[in-house]
């Protein structure tokens, strides 16, 4: 499966997940059994990615740059999403919708996921 394989997965089920959570579990009258159910497999991909990255992170950076462009990567990542959050929460549409409208964020992962480098089975760099 290799690195981009799972980060490739994992974003493919998570706008899955997405999609049947916000626009058809998240009414009024769904099955508490069923959400209980369909709620752990979004947490695992929508969260699950992100175990990889601290693995593929600091694989693409030599030794002496590893930490340094690994917490560069993780830390662009969280100010991306602050500045997100923050512009999210001023649109008055309904938490529906702002979830729907940030699924597709997924599908551009899977986008961003086909140009990067696949570490799985190479030596780290020096």
């Amino acid at each position: 499966l290799g690195r981009k394989g799972a980060f490739v997965l994992y974003h493919a089920v998570a706008f899955v997940m997405t999609l049947v959570l916000f626009k058809f579990l998240m009414v009024p009258g769904t099955s508490p059994l069923l959400l209980a159910l369909a709620l752990p497999v979004f947490g695992f991909f929508t969260l699950g990615m992100h175990a990889g990255y601290a693995v593929y992170f600091p694989e693409l950076y030599p030794t002496r740059l590893r930490g340094t462009g690994a917490g560069f990567c993780f830390n662009m990542g969280r100010l991306a999403t602050a500045a997100a959050f923050f512009g999210f929460g001023a649109i008055t549409i309904s938490d529906e919708q702002k979830a729907l409208s940030l699924a597709p964020l997924y599908l551009l992962g899977i986008v961003v996921v086909y140009f990067a480098r696949e570490t799985r089975g190479q030596e780290l760099p020096e």
